[in-house]
């Protein structure tokens, strides 16, 4: 294990190349990718940024739809539905589909 993997923590994975110190670019979805929101019976905080510390500006309730505006990272997804947009944790979505 090296010292990188030391202090990186499940919910503090950042955007920042460590060899360059450069940030990644977000990827762009394909029209028409959809993630059900599976929270064990509790609504999903949408927020502001990519991490928990930022605001939250909606909730999705579980069970429900929403649409993939951009893949920040790994575990951070810009979503929306009709009434919300920002960033949803990963591990609270699971693909419905990708046309």
């Amino acid at each position: 294990m090296g010292l990188f993997d030391l202090f990186k923590k499940k919910e503090e994975i950042t955007d920042v190349n460590p060899i360059q110190g450069t940030a990644k670019a977000a990827k762009a979805p394909s029209s028409g990718v959809t993630y059900k929101v599976v929270t064990r019976g509790t609504n999903l905080n949408c927020r502001k940024g990519p991490d928990i510390k930022s605001e939250i500006v909606g909730k999705f309730a579980n069970g429900s739809e929403v649409s993939l505006v951009e893949e920040h990272s790994e575990k951070w997804h810009k979503v929306k539905n009709a009434e919300i947009l920002g960033y949803c944790h990963t591990d609270w979505l699971e693909l419905t589909s990708s046309t």
